[in-house]
């Protein structure tokens, strides 16, 4: 994704000289992460390229510039429609999308589910404050990982390695 927000940055402020060249970087960034079929990653794509926009439009752009960041927004759009819908014109992609593009999956819900084990892992985390290490949970009652890295650093390294964790995020955006 930080990738594919640098390149569309250069698209839209950059030159003529770039405009194929970035245009074609993002365009591949966004198959990859539209196949990769995680939702996490489909609307972090989608805000990571809207703020790009938003503040290369108010902080960046001159008057002329605006006016081609509007133009090729306006293609990137059409690019993506038709990208996303030659992609799901292949049955297996389509197949996956459907099943991915719901709200609740069956391993999203339930005591092994995902949002299950994120509460198990989360109860772990009040009964071991110090952590039960790295690589133990799948030697607990439920054996998948809880698929969240806010609550697996509480759990594997406890509630001291959780607030040094939690100061790292804030101190970082914080200086950025």
């Amino acid at each position: 994704i930080l990738p594919a927000a640098y390149a569309a940055q250069r698209l839209l402020l950059g030159g003529r000289r770039g405009l194929i060249l970035n245009g074609l970087i993002v365009m591949a960034l966004l198959v990859g992460v539209f196949v990769s079929f995680s939702r996490a990653a489909w609307a972090s794509l989608a805000a990571a390229m809207l703020i790009v926009f938003v503040l290369s439009f108010l902080l960046e752009a001159d008057g002329r510039k605006k006016v081609r960041m509007l133009i090729l927004a306006m293609i990137g759009a059409g690019c993506i429609v038709v990208a996303i819908g030659g992609l799901l014109s292949i049955p297996t992609v389509s197949a996956l999308f459907s099943e991915r593009a719901t709200v609740a999956e069956d391993y999203d819900s339930g005591a092994t589910g995902r949002f299950g084990r994120q509460g198990y892992a989360f109860g772990l985390a009040l009964d071991h404050p110090l952590g039960i290490g790295p690589g133990q949970f799948a030697h607990l009652r439920v054996k998948e990982e809880p698929h969240d890295t806010f609550v697996t650093v509480l759990h594997v390294y406890g509630w001291g390695g959780g607030f040094c964790f939690y100061g790292l995020l804030l101190l970082t955006l914080s200086r950025a």
